[in-house]
């Protein structure tokens, strides 16, 4: 069964869209399936998806001591992405980045939990011109 993860946003210097990205690659690349994402300045919803049983993992942009204490209290894990780029990061981007690392876009697709087209429209937004599947 693929770990489910739950993004939590963070109250921060760095935007919303920024950590959502980040997150969503950080879940791609160690194979989470992002079942939600909880706003800034409520911990406690996430906490309480891994209570309920709706997701394994929390994911933030940065280290949280007190968010990961209470995930592991409620037999939860915690995760933080190691590296948030400095430079602006895009769902459009990741995807891409994933497509270049040698991703499908129906691999990518499954991993993000959307639509193959959807992906193959967004990863030719980004410049990827004729996505294909790959043998």
């Amino acid at each position: 069964m693929v770990p489910r993860a739950v993004i939590q946003i963070q109250v921060s210097g760095v935007c919303a869209e920024k950590q959502t990205a980040a997150c969503l690659a950080f879940c791609a690349l160690h194979g989470l399936a992002v079942t939600a994402v909880a706003p800034a300045g409520r911990p406690q919803d996430a906490v309480g998806l891994v209570v309920a049983g709706f997701a394994d993992v929390v994911v933030t942009a940065m280290p949280d001591s007190q968010l990961a204490a209470a995930v592991e209290a409620v037999g939860g894990r915690a995760e933080h992405v190691r590296d948030v780029p400095a430079g602006r990061l895009t769902v459009r981007t990741v995807l891409c980045r994933l497509y270049r690392s040698g991703m499908s876009p129906h691999e990518i697709a499954v991993r993000v939990e959307e639509p193959t087209a959807d992906v193959t429209d967004i990863l030719r937004r980004g410049g990827v011109h004729h996505p294909r599947e790959r043998p």
